[in-house]
């Protein structure tokens, strides 16, 4: 008997999953490429813009240089220029004062404020938020603003009151205050004419 015996090589399909992670890595290696080419695109308008500014702030230097090497004197300002810049630019701020000071509450105190041109900033201290609200409302009402905007309400606790009687200490509970950053726009009739009544 002889037997089989078959000296060719066994040739086995592939098996899916074996084609499946190459396509994967095909797909995540394609998406890299295009990423990194996106980047270094970028990355060259980057470079070119950057080239760009630096040669336009050289010019600017050279200029600059040029205009400092011929000497030109500064403007001279003149103490009559000087007053009419001021009182261009100012206007009286004392009726502005007293009118917040009229609205105020009784228990209301004005800690901190700051005029510019622009607006009028305040910190005011209150009992309760409700007097915050009638006080923003009556600065609406005035003549003398056009707008009225609150940044921030702060709660504070303000210091107790202690009493010493017959050696025992009592200490009088307060109630939680508030402080209120309120800003102030003038009206620009005010400003611009200066006048001491709208």
């Amino acid at each position: 008997m002889n037997p089989e015996i078959n000296l060719l090589p066994v040739f086995e399909k592939r098996k899916p999953e074996s084609y499946l992670g190459l396509i994967l890595f095909i797909i995540v290696l394609g998406a890299l490429i295009v990423f990194l080419a996106i980047y270094l695109m970028g990355i060259k308008q980057d470079a070119a813009d950057l080239a760009a500014e630096e040669q336009n702030l050289i010019a600017q230097r050279a200029a600059l240089q040029d205009e400092v090497a011929t000497g030109e004197p500064a403007p001279e300002i003149t103490y009559a220029d000087a007053v009419l810049f001021v009182e261009t630019n100012s206007y009286p701020v004392s009726p502005l004062y007293e009118e917040i000071q009229n609205l105020a509450d009784a228990n209301t105190y004005v800690r901190n404020y700051a005029f510019s041109p622009e607006a009028i900033t305040l910190a005011v201290d209150f009992e309760t938020k409700s007097q915050v609200a009638l006080f923003v409302e009556n600065l609406m009402k005035s003549n003398y603003f056009e707008n009225v905007q609150v940044d921030s309400i702060v709660e504070f606790e303000p210091l107790s009151t202690t009493e010493e009687t017959e050696g025992v200490v009592e200490e009088e509970e307060v109630a939680p205050r508030y402080t209120a950053s309120i800003r102030i726009k003038p009206l620009p009739e005010y400003v611009a004419q200066g006048v001491t009544q709208p």
